[in-house]
């Protein structure tokens, strides 16, 4: 996890980097630290940050530059912006820029409640899966990759948008299943194990898949699959 701290005052750097430091992750943590805006906007050109506090407070007055900047070279990168008051014209121009939060300097409870939350966000977007093909082709996958798996093949079969991949993960099957149940991945057969997201349609007897497959569902579970679907669709 690399992340970026634009901050002139040193001393608060210090504070920030023992409350990002407080807790264990095994996403190792990378610190680039910017004294300066000009220093800042340099570093998002060749580095793609995970994670960027910046400090409202900078003497330049370009200061959302920088978030604009990060935002546009990754816009996955979650912002906070940091000042000491709750300054409308600062939370009404960060936020359109795509802030993730905006915190007060001093507060350091609200920062470390604030940055554990991003750490969750950013465990649940890169949790990745490895998968070797038959032709042994090392593959890795995003949750957001897939459009289904079937389970109880050999060699596994896994279908992304484009293509379907027949061959196996390297992570235990049941640890697949229950991870991916967290992503909103329904199993709607005892061999099919889906994205709901990426259901098309769904029909008596079968589901259709953003790709054009179709999938049966278990006849002994219709009611529960579609009540599921239901709940996942807020209806």
């Amino acid at each position: 996890m690399r992340i970026l701290i634009c901050c002139e005052d040193e001393d608060y750097v210090e504070v920030m980097k023992k409350i990002l430091m407080k807790y264990h992750s095994s996403q190792e943590r990378e610190f680039e630290i910017c004294l300066t805006i000009e220093e800042a906007v340099e570093k998002t050109i060749s580095i793609k940050f995970d994670m960027a506090f910046i400090d409202c407070l900078m003497e330049e007055e370009n200061i959302m530059n920088v978030g604009r900047d990060v935002m546009e070279l990754n816009p996955e990168c979650m912002i906070f912006f940091m000042h000491t008051e709750l300054d409308p014209t600062y939370i009404n121009e960060s936020f359109i820029i795509g802030t993730f939060q905006f915190l007060i300097k001093g507060e350091d409870d609200m920062m470390e409640k604030e940055f554990l939350r991003a750490c969750q966000i950013y465990i649940r977007d890169n949790l990745k899966f490895h998968f070797i093909t038959k032709d042994k082709e090392k593959l890795e996958f995003l949750p957001k990759d897939l459009l289904y798996v079937e389970l109880k093949k050999s060699p596994t079969i896994v279908a992304t948008k484009n293509v379907v991949y027949r061959g196996w993960f390297e992570e235990e099957m049941y640890l697949l299943e229950h991870h991916l149940k967290h992503y909103n991945f329904l199993q709607i057969h005892s061999h099919y194990l889906v994205s709901m997201d990426k259901v098309r349609k769904i029909g008596m007897n079968e589901i259709v898949m953003c790709n054009g497959d179709y999938l049966p569902i278990a006849v002994i579970k219709q009611e529960k699959i579609r009540r599921d679907f239901r709940r996942f669709l807020n209806w």
